[in-house]
């Protein structure tokens, strides 16, 4: 099960025929919605197989839940400021036998649908990556990318920092929810933009190409560039298994990655 969360300043009541309809005419690949129930609380509907639920919650989001999210987001400058405004929130979940990025694909979708029937939506909370991204452009990833490639800035955050005298660190949070390690770079020799870029080229390649990377591999953007891949602990607190990138050098920046 897959989980969103938009965040509404009024209580938006959109009917299910209305998020169905939007549904179908947005993406009329998709199974038409059936079996549509309402109630006071509760939405829902099945595409195809998957079930889908969106619950009515009359109350804010746990601010506990959302402070770091918006502290360090990048997608949402303001969003501190911003989310502390809604005062209702949405669930919207899917369930389905589907692989872990198919079902992605189609909570993205719902959510999509959900958002552009709530005028008051600010935005919404990825939950399983901790992440917060505002509705224009959580629409325009649905829209505009996620017909081409996976909107891997919806589905993945990326956090990096820099180090005391020089170079930084990162890792994900939200590729074990697509089927993947979360991956991470305790230090490298360069800025934590690039860091942050080169991690979300690699988040992204995975994902797109369904590749998982062995322990050992090497990967890079060029095929002088070869970064060891270790799978490892945490050094951030993840759970299980991460995939660890340890590399000597950093080279020029291409806009895709390889395992060699």
């Amino acid at each position: 099960m897959k989980i969103a969360v938009p965040l509404l300043l009024d209580n938006d009541r959109p009917a299910v025929a209305s998020v169905a309809a939007h549904l179908a005419a947005r993406w009329p690949e998709l199974p038409s919605p059936t079996e549509l129930e309402e109630d006071e609380t509760t939405l829902s509907f099945r595409v195809g197989s998957a079930e889908i639920a969106i619950g009515a919650v009359p109350s804010p989001y746990p601010w506990s839940d959302l402070e770091g999210p918006c502290a360090t987001s990048v997608l949402w400058p303001n969003a501190a400021e911003d989310v502390r405004r809604h005062r209702y929130h949405w669930i919207v979940t899917v369930r389905g036998d589907a692989t872990p990025v198919q079902v992605a694909v189609l909570l993205t979708k719902v959510t999509a649908s959900v958002l552009a029937s709530c005028p008051s939506a600010l935005g919404i909370y990825w939950g399983r990556a901790a992440l917060i991204v505002p509705k224009r452009l959580f629409l325009d990833l649905t829209d505009e990318v996620l017909p081409h490639e996976p909107p891997i800035l919806a589905w993945v955050d990326v956090r990096v920092g820099a180090r005391d005298g020089g170079g930084s660190f990162g890792f994900t949070h939200g590729l074990a929810n697509l089927g993947h390690l979360e991956v991470e770079v305790p230090e490298a020799p360069e800025p934590a933009d690039r860091r942050r870029e080169r991690l979300l080229a690699l988040a992204s390649y995975m994902v797109k190409n369904d590749v998982r990377i062995h322990n050992g591999d090497t990967v890079g953007r060029n095929a002088d560039e070869k970064i060891r891949i270790v799978h490892a602990a945490s050094a951030f607190g993840h759970q299980g298994t991460v995939m660890r990138l340890d590399f000597p050098r950093v080279s020029a920046a291409r806009s895709w990655w390889r395992v060699h």
